[in-house]
Protein backbone atom coordinates (compact mmCIF):
# COMPACT_ATOMS: atom_id res chain seq x y z
CA UNK A 1 0.00 0.00 0.00
CA UNK A 2 1.42 3.62 -0.95
CA UNK A 3 1.37 6.58 1.89
CA UNK A 4 -1.36 8.13 0.23
CA UNK A 5 -3.59 5.24 0.59
CA UNK A 6 -3.18 5.03 4.37
CA UNK A 7 -3.23 8.96 4.91
CA UNK A 8 -6.77 8.58 6.08
CA UNK A 9 -5.77 5.78 8.91
CA UNK A 10 -2.75 8.07 9.78
CA UNK A 11 -4.67 11.01 11.04
CA UNK A 12 -7.24 8.55 12.44
CA UNK A 13 -4.62 7.15 14.41
CA UNK A 14 -3.50 10.96 15.48
CA UNK A 15 -6.46 11.40 17.50
CA UNK A 16 -6.90 7.93 18.68
CA UNK A 17 -9.89 5.60 18.24
CA UNK A 18 -13.02 7.79 17.78
CA UNK A 19 -15.16 5.53 20.26
CA UNK A 20 -12.83 6.30 22.97
CA UNK A 21 -11.49 9.69 23.64
CA UNK A 22 -7.99 9.46 23.50
CA UNK A 23 -7.04 10.99 27.31
CA UNK A 24 -9.41 7.96 28.21
CA UNK A 25 -7.39 5.39 26.78
CA UNK A 26 -4.53 6.96 28.24
CA UNK A 27 -5.75 6.68 31.49
CA UNK A 28 -6.41 3.00 30.96
CA UNK A 29 -2.76 2.86 29.62
CA UNK A 30 -0.53 3.75 32.59
CA UNK A 31 -3.27 2.36 35.30
CA UNK A 32 -0.89 -0.27 36.02
CA UNK A 33 2.03 1.97 36.61
CA UNK A 34 0.14 3.10 39.12
CA UNK A 35 -0.99 -0.18 40.52
CA UNK A 36 2.90 -1.46 40.06
CA UNK A 37 3.76 1.65 42.46
CA UNK A 38 1.29 0.07 44.73
CA UNK A 39 2.60 -3.29 44.20
CA UNK A 40 6.72 -1.86 45.67
CA UNK A 41 5.10 0.60 48.63
CA UNK A 42 2.98 -2.48 49.72
CA UNK A 43 5.48 -5.46 49.49
CA UNK A 44 8.79 -3.63 49.63
CA UNK A 45 11.12 -4.20 53.46
CA UNK A 46 14.07 -1.59 54.84
CA UNK A 47 16.22 -4.55 54.92
CA UNK A 48 19.40 -4.84 53.36
CA UNK A 49 19.78 -8.25 51.56
CA UNK A 50 22.07 -10.39 50.01
CA UNK A 51 24.63 -8.41 47.43
CA UNK A 52 23.20 -5.23 49.02
CA UNK A 53 25.64 -5.59 52.24
CA UNK A 54 28.65 -4.93 49.56
CA UNK A 55 27.60 -1.26 49.95
CA UNK A 56 28.06 -1.18 53.91
CA UNK A 57 31.55 -0.89 53.19
CA UNK A 58 31.02 2.28 51.05
CA UNK A 59 28.92 3.95 53.38
CA UNK A 60 31.09 3.70 56.13
CA UNK A 61 34.17 5.07 54.82
CA UNK A 62 31.75 8.45 53.76
CA UNK A 63 30.39 8.55 56.91
CA UNK A 64 34.06 8.38 58.04
CA UNK A 65 35.09 10.73 55.06
CA UNK A 66 37.28 8.33 53.90
CA UNK A 67 35.89 7.29 50.47
CA UNK A 68 37.67 7.14 47.43
CA UNK A 69 36.83 6.86 43.64
CA UNK A 70 37.87 3.31 44.10
CA UNK A 71 35.31 2.22 46.36
CA UNK A 72 32.91 3.59 43.85
CA UNK A 73 34.48 2.48 40.77
CA UNK A 74 35.76 -1.50 41.77
CA UNK A 75 34.03 -4.33 39.70
CA UNK A 76 31.41 -5.67 41.18
CA UNK A 77 29.91 -9.52 39.81
CA UNK A 78 32.07 -8.52 36.58
CA UNK A 79 30.50 -5.43 35.86
CA UNK A 80 31.50 -1.73 36.17
CA UNK A 81 28.76 -0.17 38.17
CA UNK A 82 30.31 3.25 39.10
CA UNK A 83 27.12 5.28 37.68
CA UNK A 84 25.17 2.54 40.39
CA UNK A 85 26.81 3.02 43.71
CA UNK A 86 27.48 6.67 43.02
CA UNK A 87 23.38 7.34 43.28
CA UNK A 88 23.38 4.69 45.96
CA UNK A 89 25.52 6.73 47.83
CA UNK A 90 24.07 9.73 47.43
CA UNK A 91 20.89 8.22 48.42
CA UNK A 92 22.56 6.77 51.83
CA UNK A 93 23.88 10.08 52.50
CA UNK A 94 20.28 11.77 52.07
CA UNK A 95 18.39 8.81 54.33
CA UNK A 96 21.21 7.89 56.06
CA UNK A 97 20.82 4.21 54.00
CA UNK A 98 17.47 3.88 54.09
CA UNK A 99 17.06 1.19 51.11
CA UNK A 100 13.81 1.80 50.61
CA UNK A 101 14.86 4.68 49.12
CA UNK A 102 16.60 2.67 46.38
CA UNK A 103 13.67 0.65 45.98
CA UNK A 104 11.00 3.78 44.98
CA UNK A 105 14.32 4.82 42.76
CA UNK A 106 14.00 1.49 40.75
CA UNK A 107 10.46 2.05 40.37
CA UNK A 108 10.46 5.86 38.70
CA UNK A 109 13.42 4.13 36.36
CA UNK A 110 10.65 1.54 35.51
CA UNK A 111 8.07 4.35 35.03
CA UNK A 112 10.36 6.67 32.92
CA UNK A 113 11.05 3.40 31.09
CA UNK A 114 7.67 2.93 30.45
CA UNK A 115 7.57 6.89 29.61
CA UNK A 116 10.31 5.89 26.64
CA UNK A 117 8.29 3.31 25.45
CA UNK A 118 5.77 5.03 25.02
CA UNK A 119 7.47 8.04 22.86
CA UNK A 120 8.55 4.90 20.55
CA UNK A 121 4.77 3.94 20.42
CA UNK A 122 4.18 7.43 18.65
CA UNK A 123 6.45 7.22 16.93
CA UNK A 124 4.78 4.00 15.21
CA UNK A 125 1.35 5.56 15.05
CA UNK A 126 2.69 7.86 12.43
CA UNK A 127 2.43 5.54 9.97
CA UNK A 128 0.38 2.91 11.50
CA UNK A 129 -2.69 4.06 13.08
CA UNK A 130 -3.04 1.88 16.30
CA UNK A 131 -4.99 3.89 18.92
CA UNK A 132 -3.28 4.64 22.04
CA UNK A 133 -4.96 1.76 23.55
CA UNK A 134 -3.16 -0.79 21.99
CA UNK A 135 -0.05 0.45 23.96
CA UNK A 136 -1.62 -1.49 27.41
CA UNK A 137 0.50 -4.99 26.30
CA UNK A 138 3.55 -3.15 25.86
CA UNK A 139 3.07 -1.96 29.80
CA UNK A 140 1.80 -5.16 31.20
CA UNK A 141 4.58 -6.93 30.12
CA UNK A 142 7.53 -4.49 30.80
CA UNK A 143 5.53 -4.21 34.77
CA UNK A 144 5.75 -8.09 34.89
CA UNK A 145 4.92 -8.26 38.98
CA UNK A 146 7.13 -11.64 38.82
CA UNK A 147 10.01 -9.51 37.94
CA UNK A 148 9.57 -8.35 41.62
CA UNK A 149 13.24 -9.15 42.38
CA UNK A 150 14.36 -6.35 39.97
CA UNK A 151 11.87 -3.95 42.27
CA UNK A 152 12.19 -5.37 45.43
CA UNK A 153 15.79 -6.94 45.80
CA UNK A 154 18.48 -5.24 47.41
CA UNK A 155 20.86 -3.76 44.88
CA UNK A 156 18.90 -4.42 42.16
CA UNK A 157 18.48 -0.57 41.39
CA UNK A 158 21.10 -0.94 38.45
CA UNK A 159 18.92 -3.72 37.23
CA UNK A 160 16.45 -0.81 36.19
CA UNK A 161 19.06 2.03 35.90
CA UNK A 162 20.76 0.41 32.64
CA UNK A 163 16.95 -0.29 30.64
CA UNK A 164 16.12 3.27 31.52
CA UNK A 165 19.39 4.72 30.07
CA UNK A 166 20.03 2.51 27.22
CA UNK A 167 16.43 3.27 26.00
CA UNK A 168 16.83 7.08 26.44
CA UNK A 169 20.35 6.65 24.28
CA UNK A 170 18.12 5.02 21.97
CA UNK A 171 15.48 7.37 21.46
CA UNK A 172 18.50 10.55 21.61
CA UNK A 173 19.35 8.71 18.37
CA UNK A 174 16.15 8.74 16.81
CA UNK A 175 16.10 12.65 17.10
CA UNK A 176 19.94 13.14 15.97
CA UNK A 177 18.73 12.85 11.94
CA UNK A 178 16.00 16.08 12.69
CA UNK A 179 18.07 17.51 15.79
CA UNK A 180 21.34 16.80 15.69
CA UNK A 181 21.92 18.74 19.44
CA UNK A 182 20.23 15.29 20.76
CA UNK A 183 24.26 13.82 19.99
CA UNK A 184 25.41 15.12 22.95
CA UNK A 185 23.05 13.48 25.52
CA UNK A 186 22.69 10.34 23.56
CA UNK A 187 25.93 9.71 24.22
CA UNK A 188 25.18 10.75 28.11
CA UNK A 189 23.43 8.63 28.68
CA UNK A 190 24.79 5.50 26.93
CA UNK A 191 27.56 5.97 28.97
CA UNK A 192 25.65 6.14 32.38
CA UNK A 193 23.84 3.03 31.02
CA UNK A 194 27.42 1.12 30.65
CA UNK A 195 28.27 1.84 33.52
CA UNK A 196 25.69 0.88 35.41
CA UNK A 197 25.90 -2.81 33.96
CA UNK A 198 27.93 -4.67 31.47
CA UNK A 199 25.08 -4.99 28.88
CA UNK A 200 24.80 -1.20 28.61
CA UNK A 201 27.66 -1.74 26.08
CA UNK A 202 25.12 -2.62 24.29
CA UNK A 203 24.08 1.07 23.66
CA UNK A 204 27.14 1.88 21.38
CA UNK A 205 26.72 -0.82 18.17
CA UNK A 206 22.84 -0.53 18.85
CA UNK A 207 22.98 3.36 18.62
CA UNK A 208 25.31 2.90 15.58
CA UNK A 209 23.23 1.16 13.93
CA UNK A 210 20.32 3.31 14.44
CA UNK A 211 22.34 6.07 12.89
CA UNK A 212 23.48 4.82 10.34
CA UNK A 213 20.18 3.57 9.58
CA UNK A 214 19.57 7.26 9.10
CA UNK A 215 22.24 8.33 7.37
CA UNK A 216 20.90 10.10 3.98
CA UNK A 217 20.29 12.71 6.40
CA UNK A 218 24.07 13.86 6.28
CA UNK A 219 24.79 12.82 9.61
CA UNK A 220 28.42 11.59 8.70
CA UNK A 221 29.93 13.59 11.54
CA UNK A 222 27.76 12.72 14.03
CA UNK A 223 27.76 9.08 12.98
CA UNK A 224 32.45 9.78 13.39
CA UNK A 225 31.63 11.25 17.02
CA UNK A 226 29.37 8.57 17.97
CA UNK A 227 31.93 6.30 16.64
CA UNK A 228 34.85 8.16 18.77
CA UNK A 229 32.95 8.37 21.86
CA UNK A 230 32.30 4.59 21.50
CA UNK A 231 36.05 3.55 21.22
CA UNK A 232 36.33 5.95 24.67
CA UNK A 233 33.89 4.09 26.35
CA UNK A 234 34.84 0.54 25.70
CA UNK A 235 38.30 1.47 26.02
CA UNK A 236 38.02 3.44 29.15
CA UNK A 237 35.29 0.38 30.88
CA UNK A 238 37.67 -2.58 29.87
CA UNK A 239 41.34 -0.80 31.43
CA UNK A 240 42.76 -2.69 34.08
CA UNK A 241 38.96 -5.06 33.90
CA UNK A 242 39.18 -8.36 35.84
CA UNK A 243 37.67 -11.27 34.74
CA UNK A 244 34.73 -12.91 37.52
CA UNK A 245 35.84 -15.91 38.75
CA UNK A 246 32.67 -17.85 39.76
CA UNK A 247 32.03 -21.46 41.44
CA UNK A 248 30.02 -23.00 38.92
CA UNK A 249 30.87 -24.33 35.73
CA UNK A 250 30.51 -21.12 32.96
CA UNK A 251 32.06 -20.81 29.51
CA UNK A 252 31.32 -21.10 25.88
CA UNK A 253 33.17 -24.56 25.88
CA UNK A 254 30.79 -25.75 28.44
CA UNK A 255 27.86 -23.95 26.71
CA UNK A 256 28.57 -26.30 23.38
CA UNK A 257 29.24 -29.65 25.75
CA UNK A 258 25.34 -28.39 27.08
CA UNK A 259 23.31 -28.02 23.78
CA UNK A 260 20.23 -29.43 25.19
CA UNK A 261 20.83 -27.45 28.29
CA UNK A 262 21.49 -24.23 26.60
CA UNK A 263 18.14 -24.44 24.24
CA UNK A 264 16.06 -25.16 27.11
CA UNK A 265 17.88 -22.14 28.86
CA UNK A 266 17.44 -20.21 25.70
CA UNK A 267 13.24 -21.11 25.42
CA UNK A 268 12.65 -20.25 29.10
CA UNK A 269 14.41 -16.78 28.45
CA UNK A 270 12.25 -15.96 25.46
CA UNK A 271 9.09 -16.66 27.45
CA UNK A 272 9.81 -16.02 31.11
CA UNK A 273 7.50 -13.32 30.75
CA UNK A 274 4.68 -15.20 29.81
CA UNK A 275 4.78 -18.16 32.34
CA UNK A 276 4.51 -18.51 35.98
CA UNK A 277 6.56 -22.06 35.91
CA UNK A 278 9.66 -23.15 33.62
CA UNK A 279 7.64 -25.19 31.65
CA UNK A 280 4.87 -23.07 30.80
CA UNK A 281 7.97 -20.56 29.81
CA UNK A 282 9.60 -22.39 27.74
CA UNK A 283 6.94 -23.55 25.81
CA UNK A 284 6.19 -20.03 25.37
CA UNK A 285 9.67 -19.06 24.48
CA UNK A 286 9.34 -21.52 21.36
CA UNK A 287 5.98 -20.58 20.07
CA UNK A 288 7.90 -16.75 20.53
CA UNK A 289 10.72 -18.10 18.65
CA UNK A 290 8.26 -19.59 15.62
CA UNK A 291 6.24 -16.78 15.63
CA UNK A 292 9.04 -14.23 14.93
CA UNK A 293 10.56 -15.88 11.84
CA UNK A 294 7.84 -15.48 9.63
CA UNK A 295 7.35 -12.18 11.10
CA UNK A 296 10.88 -11.11 10.53
CA UNK A 297 10.72 -12.18 7.11
CA UNK A 298 7.35 -9.42 6.35
CA UNK A 299 9.38 -7.06 8.13
CA UNK A 300 12.22 -7.09 6.65
CA UNK A 301 11.01 -7.10 2.77
CA UNK A 302 9.07 -3.46 3.69
CA UNK A 303 11.57 -0.64 4.56
CA UNK A 304 8.63 1.64 6.10
CA UNK A 305 7.14 -1.40 7.88
CA UNK A 306 10.92 -1.90 9.01
CA UNK A 307 11.31 1.84 10.40
CA UNK A 308 8.54 2.41 12.04
CA UNK A 309 9.62 -0.89 14.17
CA UNK A 310 13.22 0.76 14.51
CA UNK A 311 12.92 1.00 18.33
CA UNK A 312 11.36 -1.72 19.53
CA UNK A 313 13.32 -3.96 17.10
CA UNK A 314 16.61 -2.20 18.22
CA UNK A 315 15.39 -3.33 22.15
CA UNK A 316 14.96 -6.40 20.94
CA UNK A 317 18.27 -7.24 19.23
CA UNK A 318 19.94 -6.02 22.64
CA UNK A 319 18.02 -8.49 24.87
CA UNK A 320 18.74 -11.37 22.08
CA UNK A 321 22.40 -10.38 21.94
CA UNK A 322 22.73 -10.75 25.29
CA UNK A 323 21.38 -14.15 25.24
CA UNK A 324 24.61 -15.55 25.07
CA UNK A 325 26.87 -13.84 27.33
CA UNK A 326 24.06 -15.17 30.32
CA UNK A 327 24.19 -18.46 28.65
CA UNK A 328 28.00 -18.41 28.76
CA UNK A 329 28.50 -16.66 32.38
CA UNK A 330 24.65 -18.76 34.08
CA UNK A 331 24.31 -21.75 31.92
CA UNK A 332 25.58 -24.08 35.38
CA UNK A 333 23.40 -22.79 37.42
CA UNK A 334 20.83 -24.81 35.92
CA UNK A 335 18.29 -23.98 32.90
CA UNK A 336 15.98 -22.88 35.38
CA UNK A 337 18.16 -19.84 36.28
CA UNK A 338 16.68 -18.01 33.06
CA UNK A 339 13.57 -18.42 34.75
CA UNK A 340 14.50 -17.69 38.73
CA UNK A 341 16.44 -14.88 37.98
CA UNK A 342 13.90 -12.49 37.99
CA UNK A 343 15.92 -9.07 38.29
CA UNK A 344 16.62 -9.79 34.14
CA UNK A 345 12.47 -9.39 34.01
CA UNK A 346 12.70 -6.04 31.85
CA UNK A 347 15.28 -7.86 29.69
CA UNK A 348 13.50 -10.50 28.75
CA UNK A 349 9.74 -9.16 28.18
CA UNK A 350 11.37 -7.62 25.25
CA UNK A 351 10.69 -10.83 23.23
CA UNK A 352 6.82 -11.07 23.36
CA UNK A 353 6.94 -7.22 23.63
CA UNK A 354 8.72 -7.17 20.19
CA UNK A 355 6.02 -9.67 18.68
CA UNK A 356 3.25 -7.82 19.54
CA UNK A 357 4.16 -4.79 18.62
CA UNK A 358 5.55 -6.12 14.84
CA UNK A 359 2.35 -8.18 14.57
CA UNK A 360 0.09 -4.45 15.18
CA UNK A 361 2.10 -3.10 12.37
CA UNK A 362 1.83 -5.96 9.98
CA UNK A 363 -2.11 -6.26 10.82
CA UNK A 364 -2.59 -3.00 9.26
CA UNK A 365 -1.07 -4.05 6.25
CA UNK A 366 -1.77 -7.76 5.69
CA UNK A 367 -5.12 -9.32 6.53
CA UNK A 368 -4.21 -12.45 7.74
CA UNK A 369 -2.43 -10.94 10.54
CA UNK A 370 -5.40 -9.32 12.11
CA UNK A 371 -6.13 -12.99 13.02
CA UNK A 372 -3.13 -13.83 14.61
CA UNK A 373 -3.42 -10.39 16.38
CA UNK A 374 -6.61 -11.37 17.76
CA UNK A 375 -5.33 -14.93 18.75
CA UNK A 376 -1.99 -13.09 20.31
CA UNK A 377 -4.07 -10.76 22.78
CA UNK A 378 -6.60 -13.52 23.75
CA UNK A 379 -2.77 -15.63 24.90
CA UNK A 380 -1.13 -12.85 26.02
CA UNK A 381 -3.90 -11.98 28.51
CA UNK A 382 -4.22 -15.81 29.71
CA UNK A 383 -0.44 -15.69 30.36
CA UNK A 384 -0.09 -12.28 31.73
CA UNK A 385 -3.11 -13.52 34.66
CA UNK A 386 -0.85 -17.01 35.04
CA UNK A 387 2.60 -14.68 35.48
CA UNK A 388 1.26 -11.53 37.49
CA UNK A 389 -0.66 -14.21 40.03
CA UNK A 390 2.52 -16.45 40.50
CA UNK A 391 4.21 -12.64 41.18
CA UNK A 392 1.90 -11.59 43.90
CA UNK A 393 2.29 -14.94 45.75
CA UNK A 394 5.71 -14.68 45.41
CA UNK A 395 6.05 -11.44 47.28
CA UNK A 396 3.50 -12.25 49.81
CA UNK A 397 5.83 -14.81 50.36
CA UNK A 398 9.27 -12.90 50.10
CA UNK A 399 7.51 -9.81 52.59
CA UNK A 400 6.80 -12.36 55.42
CA UNK A 401 10.21 -13.58 54.84
CA UNK A 402 12.22 -10.19 54.75
CA UNK A 403 9.71 -8.86 57.89
CA UNK A 404 10.98 -11.65 59.36
CA UNK A 405 14.52 -11.25 58.31
CA UNK A 406 14.87 -7.68 59.86
CA UNK A 407 14.11 -8.35 63.17
CA UNK A 408 17.04 -10.66 63.43
CA UNK A 409 19.10 -8.09 62.09
CA UNK A 410 18.05 -5.63 64.83
CA UNK A 411 18.71 -8.28 67.22
CA UNK A 412 21.98 -9.79 65.18
CA UNK A 413 23.72 -9.55 68.54
CA UNK A 414 21.87 -12.63 70.13
CA UNK A 415 20.51 -14.47 66.95
CA UNK A 416 21.98 -18.00 65.98
CA UNK A 417 24.11 -17.91 62.87
CA UNK A 418 21.65 -20.15 61.27
CA UNK A 419 19.05 -17.63 61.44
CA UNK A 420 21.35 -14.52 59.97
CA UNK A 421 22.21 -16.50 57.34
CA UNK A 422 18.53 -15.13 56.41
CA UNK A 423 20.23 -11.73 55.54
CA UNK A 424 23.56 -12.88 54.61
CA UNK A 425 25.03 -16.30 53.29
CA UNK A 426 28.50 -15.39 55.46
CA UNK A 427 27.33 -15.51 59.42
CA UNK A 428 30.24 -13.70 60.83
CA UNK A 429 30.47 -11.09 57.91
CA UNK A 430 26.85 -10.23 58.51
CA UNK A 431 27.40 -9.24 61.93
CA UNK A 432 30.25 -7.29 61.43
CA UNK A 433 28.32 -5.22 59.03
CA UNK A 434 25.47 -5.12 61.33
CA UNK A 435 27.67 -3.72 63.49
CA UNK A 436 29.00 -0.97 61.19
CA UNK A 437 25.32 0.24 60.61
CA UNK A 438 24.64 0.08 64.24
CA UNK A 439 27.45 2.10 65.73
CA UNK A 440 26.78 4.44 62.25
CA UNK A 441 23.30 4.56 63.26
CA UNK A 442 22.39 3.48 59.76
CA UNK A 443 19.41 1.57 58.19
CA UNK A 444 17.19 -0.30 61.00
CA UNK A 445 19.78 1.40 63.36
CA UNK A 446 19.50 4.98 62.24
CA UNK A 447 16.64 6.05 64.96
CA UNK A 448 18.76 4.13 67.87
CA UNK A 449 20.31 6.50 70.56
Amino acid sequence: MTRTAWAPFVKQAAKGNPKLPRRLQLAAVFVPVLLTAWFVFHFTVELPFQDAWNMVPMVRHMQEGGLQWADIYRIHNGNRVATYQAIALLLAKATRYNVLAEFYLSYGCLAASVMVLYAFFVRLQKTTPAPTIAFLPVVILYLNWRGNEAMMGGICLDNQLEPMFFLLAIWCCLQVPERGRFLAPAIAFAVLGTFSETQGLMSWPIGLAILLFHREHHIGRQIQIWFAATIVCVAVYFYNYTTFEVPWPNGIGYVLQNKHDAGVYSFIYAGSALGATPSQAAWCGIALTVLLLPVAWYILRDRETWSALLPFAAVFLSTALLLGPLLSNRLGLGVEQAFGATRYMQMEAWWPIFAYIAILVLSYRYRIWRWILRLAVLVLCACTYASYSAGVRLARDVHSRQVACQAVLRNFRSESDQAVTCYFPDPSLGRRWAFDLEQLHLSVFRNEK
